[in-house]
């Protein structure tokens, strides 16, 4: 899934038509239809080139996969964070989190979920599991008040 990760790290840099392009192309190559994790980040991937009737038509296919319900709502959450629509990711994360699905480790910490763990709501339920967050939320996001890592009270 090299094509994919090239396309996550090109969109969290801001780059939306090459995490387009590789989000495309990554897709074309998918090996195994029934992976979750990777439908979520080629999600994220879409978002990030700016696709989201694309990132929505992943949405669709995850209804579909072959993959255990718990999973899956993690995988759902995270894709409608990066859309932006907080409520319905909130809705998903609360029944990954209530399974205890490995799902929301990567939500934790891991930068790609930036955005969609930057609502008040996802962070409480991380840090309610101990989790902690170690991963600075993106500026301007839908949190309000997200920091930057250079405004970081470490700095």
């Amino acid at each position: 899934h090299g094509a994919l990760w090239m396309g996550l790290a090109y969109g969290m840099m801001g780059q939306q038509d090459k995490a387009a392009e590789l989000a495309s192309r990554a897709e074309q190559m998918n090996p195994d239809p029934d992976n979750g994790d990777f439908h979520a980040l080629l999600g994220a991937a879409y978002c990030m080139g700016d696709q989201a009737p694309e990132a929505r038509r992943i949405l669709a296919c995850l209804e579909s996969c072959g993959i255990d319900e718990s999973a899956r709502a993690a995988q759902t959450g995270f894709i409608y964070g990066w859309l932006g629509e907080y409520d319905k990711a909130v809705k998903f994360y609360s029944r990954a989190f209530a399974d205890r699905s490995s799902g929301v480790l990567f939500l934790a910490n891991h930068p790609v979920c930036d955005m969609p763990r930057s609502d008040p709501r996802v962070m409480e339920m991380i840090k309610e599991l101990g989790f902690p967050v170690t991963r600075p939320m993106l500026p301007g996001s839908a949190a309000g008040g997200a920091t930057s890592p250079t405004d970081s009270p470490d700095t």
